[in-house]
């Protein structure tokens, strides 16, 4: 989950209302809890860009794994 928010950011309040294991990662307000990985390197959020990881400038291609990464399950890209 880290890692995702290193490169996406903090879910939006409403995704994370519908997560019933959110309490796990974040606080009320929806800040996330501050842990360190595996490593004990702390990851901070948005820090990362995806064209950085990628490897890429291709923008098409960027929009496309971005969109399958979104958080919010109602809105990501499915295999249809």
């Amino acid at each position: 989950m880290s890692l995702l928010m290193e490169v996406l950011d903090v879910p939006k309040r409403a995704v994370l209302e519908m997560s019933p294991g959110a309490y796990k990662f974040f606080d009320v307000n929806g800040k996330p809890f501050i842990m360190d990985d595996i490593r004990g390197e702390r990851k901070y959020c948005k820090s990362k860009p995806l064209e950085m990881i990628l490897e890429s400038e291709d923008k098409n291609f960027i929009d496309f794994v971005r969109r399958c990464l979104d958080w919010n399950p109602l809105t990501r890209l499915t295999p249809d």
